[in-house]
């Protein structure tokens, strides 16, 4: 009923400006004698106008107290009732009732789109809840499910050269490393498989990407390249797509509008724990953003991973060579920027205008480019989603990875590493069980602290837009383990010290030392997710905005039907990329309007940097207001059915979290806390007296 209300509040508001403007223009042309078609003309241009100020008022109204704008909107509404009467008595002429005809039509059209779009999810829900249950036996989702294990390929077939002059030159597009031919579907263009940069094989393995020479080679677009070789993963597609050290390609969708127009352009970037993913995962596909946004050029990409991506080899005998071996996915990042800066204006790109949209590890690697100089003037905006921005390991770390890939391949020195087979590569990394790779904090480009490096104003000029899910950990904490969990959050714990709220800090401080197992139960799984998503990304907004540059924050709060689950880690992805139809097969269903209101802020904040929603835009029914993190202020956009702002210690779970998660669920066993801990005595005496 919540939801109803709230449709048929902005459907008044939005109906009442048209209806009065359309009513008086109207009343006007009878009055006055107008032929039909001026007096239709003269309504709508009324209409127009009324609209505009109405939109003006919403916006004014959505900033405000509402009690003082509703009272404002109750009194304009009064007048024209007024105004009605007396026209009706001395004209014989009633605004009233064209006003009615257009508010019954806008609230009709509403509620029955909301019926019809509600029935769907029910049945969805219900469908996924019948092969899933509630999660509550697991964590993971049941892949070996009759139909479930089923994955959706595009195509494994391979671009070719196209070596006649039989192909579609409306679909080629000329650029400085070739001509690519792509495919025309539902009015978006896709161009798949562009190569930006040289194999790295061979002789290449482990070293910066090398730009590709120039050429004039005619080439197919049409199918995604093999990903990076990688581990086996729980998502069956994965598995199912073709590996290759040659795998440093992207893709770019746009509108077939035949107009020349210079187009925003938004990169996103797959995560994966820096071990897993690829684009052509069809959770990916920029299709169905480009068709709600057609002004917008979405790209994806491959870079390289895990093993192939992120090790550390300067201390094996020839590894000098290999400097870069740490960087590898943020090089091959930057090396796709400088292939879209030289060439996306071909496609109708505006090489000035790019946006980063990373998801998980791809947002870590967003948000460590945007402190890079040589990467500044190759894109402009940031976005996260689900990015904790906390994947690093220590030197010491890195290098006991390395000694452990030596000893098990029985080699010593690079040039036996080079000379090896990648799948001899990906068979170790699976056998050493490295399924989580981190970047090493302090090498190369990667910073040593990334809260000290924003606030520092490392990261200059970039705009930048974090979220996380309400319950992102939820997939994670209960494999990690105790000790590694509680050695995490202790480092995080660490570096959130001056960031956040002293009180805090000694809360995060003295659990994380004194809890038993942090991933046995569900409180433990809910205060992870705070300290590891929540805390950290408002940190990183409020270290950004301390210089005076654009940051905003927003918390996704609509989640999966698999009650167990709740809004989980990653779950925004779909719903902003417009891809719920890829991901429904396991168990991922839910309402599609806040995933179109995000991609619409979105896509506006890749256009002009501020992503509030006017009055009247297509996918959105008020204005969405969405101020900007201060140094005093930290407003949170919480995404459900409502899209509001609070701040950020209104969220649920967001002050003092442990006292309240501990009140929440009382028959836990206090997050397995010693008994003897300070703060656990601290938190029974608080029930008592609050009982």
């Amino acid at each position: 009923m919540k939801r109803v209300w709230v449709i048929i509040q902005y459907a008044l508001l939005n109906a009442i400006p048209y209806a009065i403007g359309y009513g008086l223009g109207e009343f006007i042309g009878e009055l006055f004698g107008f032929p039909k078609w001026l007096t239709y003309t003269f309504a709508y241009v009324l209409l127009l106008i009324a609209g505009a100020i109405g939109a003006k008022f919403l916006r004014w109204y959505e900033s405000r107290h509402h009690v003082l704008g509703g009272r404002i909107f109750l009194a304009s509404l009064l007048v024209y009732v007024c105004f009605d009467l007396f026209t009706d008595y001395f004209f014989e002429e009633s605004l009233f009732y064209s006003l009615l005809d257009n508010l019954g039509y806008e609230l009709c059209v509403g509620l029955i789109a909301f019926g019809v779009t509600r029935l769907v999810l029910v049945y969805k829900t219900w469908r996924a809840r019948r092969i899933y249950g509630t999660g509550e036996q697991g964590v993971r989702g049941n892949f070996s499910r009759e139909g479930v294990g089923e994955s959706h390929v595009e195509s494994k077939e391979f671009n070719q050269l196209i070596e006649s002059d039989d192909y579609d030159h409306d679909l080629a597009v000329k650029c400085k490393t070739g001509i690519y031919v792509g495919s025309k579907s539902r009015g978006v263009v896709s161009f798949k498989g562009i190569p930006y940069a040289q194999p790295p094989v061979g002789t290449l393995r482990w070293k910066a990407p090398q730009p590709l020479p120039p050429s004039d080679v005619v080439c197919q677009a049409l199918h995604f390249s093999s990903v990076c070789p990688q581990p086996w993963s729980a998502i069956p597609e994965l598995n199912s797509l073709p590996q290759s050290e040659d795998c440093l390609t992207l893709n770019i969708w746009s509108s077939a509008k035949s107009e020349f127009v210079k187009r925003p352009v938004v990169v996103f970037l797959p995560g994966g724990d820096l071990t897993f993913g690829g684009s052509a995962l069809s959770l990916y596909d920029g299709t169905a953003f480009v068709r709600q946004n057609p002004d917008t050029l979405f790209v994806s990409l491959n870079f390289r991973l895990g093993i192939l991506g992120v090790m550390d080899f300067s201390r094996v005998p020839g590894g000098e060579a290999y400097a870069d071996s740490t960087d590898l996915p943020l090089l091959d990042i930057l090396a796709a920027l400088r292939w879209l800066k030289e060439n996306v204006s071909a496609f109708q790109g505006d090489p000035g205008n790019i946006t980063l949209l990373g998801n998980d590890t791809g947002g870590l690697c967003a948000a460590i480019l945007a402190t890079v100089p040589q990467a500044k003037e190759l894109f402009h905006r940031v976005v996260l989603l689900s990015s904790s921005c906390q994947s690093f390991c220590t030197p010491e770390k890195a290098q006991r990875w390395t000694a452990d890939l030596l000893e098990y391949l029985h080699v010593s020195t690079m040039d036996e590493l080079v000379r090896l087979p990648v799948g001899v590569l990906r068979q170790a990394q699976e056998a050493l069980k490295w399924y989580l790779t981190d970047f090493v904090a302090g090498r190369g480009m990667v910073p040593a602290n990334l809260l000290e490096t924003y606030r520092n104003g490392a990261a200059a000029g970039i705009d930048l837009i974090c979220c996380t899910t309400e319950n992102s950990a939820g997939f994670y904490v209960v494999d990690m383990g105790a000790q590694r969990a509680r050695e995490f959050l202790q480092r995080l714990a660490g570096e959130l010290h001056g960031y956040v709220r002293e009180e805090e800090y000694q809360l995060y401080e003295e659990y994380t030392q004194s809890a038993k197992d942090l991933g046995a139960a569900l409180p433990g799984a809910y205060f992870f997710n705070f300290l590891f998503y929540h805390s950290f990304a408002l940190a990183l907004c409020r270290a950004h905005a301390a210089n005076h540059y654009f940051a905003r924050y927003f918390r996704w709060r609509v989640g999966s039907p698999i009650q167990a689950f709740g809004a989980f880690c990653n779950i925004e992805v779909p719903f902003i990329l417009g891809t719920l139809d890829a991901v429904e097969k396991y168990g991922i269903v839910g309402d599609k309007q806040s995933g179109r209101i995000m991609q619409c802020a979105l896509a506006k904040f890749a256009k002009d940097g501020n992503p509030e929603l006017p009055m009247g835009t297509v996918c959105h029914n008020k204005f969405l207001h969405w101020p900007n993190i201060s140094t005093d202020e930290t407003p949170v956009l919480l995404v459900d059915e409502e899209c509001l702002v609070v701040d950020a210690h209104e969220c649920a779970d967001q002050s003092l979290p442990v006292e309240k998660l501990l009140l929440k669920y009382p028959d836990a066993p206090i997050f397995l806390m010693e008994k003897t801990s300070e703060l656990y005595k601290r938190m029974q005496r608080e029930i008592a007296d609050g009982a």
